[in-house]
């Protein structure tokens, strides 16, 4: 069995912000319980079902991090001190 490399987790928030609208990421996070969770997230409007795309325009949190799961089709959001990282 051939082992797969270990994916790099990059921390840059700012490249996180750029990349999730542009295209889908995984984002690696602790829940309020304190297990880690992933979630293929986005905000890039062609990636998001137009049914559930964003009505208008909300002044970005420095608090919470908005994302959209392309896994569940749902919004969710995270306190932005418990995000571990993204893979690209």
């Amino acid at each position: 069995m051939e082992m797969q490399p270990i994916p790099e987790i990059k921390h840059d928030v700012e490249g996180l912000e750029r990349a999730l609208g542009e295209r889908v990421v995984q984002i690696v996070f602790y829940k309020k319980d304190g297990t880690f969770r992933t979630a293929h997230a986005t905000r890039c409007p062609n990636e998001i079902p137009e049914a559930l795309a964003p009505k208008g325009k909300r002044a970005p949190s420095s608090l919470v991090l908005t994302f959209f799961d392309v896994d569940i089709n749902e919004w969710r959001c995270l306190r932005r001190d418990r995000l571990i990282g993204y893979i690209d």
